[in-house]
Parts: structure tokens; sequence; C-alpha cells
């Protein structure tokens, strides 16, 4: 498991992310991801739950169907539950901020 959200983290996900065949769940939306999305997390066989979402990724992703739960691309400040449904807590946090701004 491999869970890096709201990090802070900038610029594009490695290209190495794809040698990491056991990973079965990745978070790393809500930081400041950008460019592509390196072609090896489709072939991420144990890949069960993908968020990449909040980011500002430039390439369109059709998810792997053997992905149960992968969302790319959804924006929690205009409708928090298709995104962070199994986050409760985080959505309503989201939902503040974004009330902020």
């Amino acid at each position: 498991e491999l869970s890096i959200h709201f990090n802070g983290l900038e610029g594009q996900i490695p290209s190495e992310i794809g040698l990491l065949n056991k990973l079965n769940f990745l978070s790393l939306w809500g930081n400041d991801l950008t460019g592509r999305i390196p072609p090896g997390i489709d072939k991420l066989t144990n890949l069960t739950t993908l968020w990449l979402f909040n980011n500002n990724l430039t390439e369109e992703f059709t998810c792997p169907t053997d992905i149960e739960d992968c969302r790319i691309s959804c924006d929690p400040c205009v409708e928090c539950s298709p995104c962070l449904a199994a986050l409760d807590s985080t959505c309503n946090d989201i939902e503040e901020n974004c009330r902020t701004f």
C-alpha cells in the first residue's frame, strides 16, 4: 500500500512506480502532480485501488478493468460523494476547505 495524499507532492509521477508489482493500493490524490500517468501503472496486476484525482495530470487515462476502485479525475469541491465516499471524515474536511476558497 502506498498512500501519499495531501503531501504537497509536485512534478510527475515517476515511471518507476510501474515496477512496484506487489502494490495493491495507490493513493496520490490531492497533490500537485503534473504530466502524464506513467504507462507502467496499467501493468500493476495486483493493483485494486488507484486514486489520482485532484492533481494537475494532463492525460486522459482509461482505468484497467481489473482495478476495482479507480478514481483519476474528479473535483471534491464540486461533488464529494463519488470521489471520497470511502473517506467520510476527509470528505467533510475537504468540503469545509473548499468553502474557504
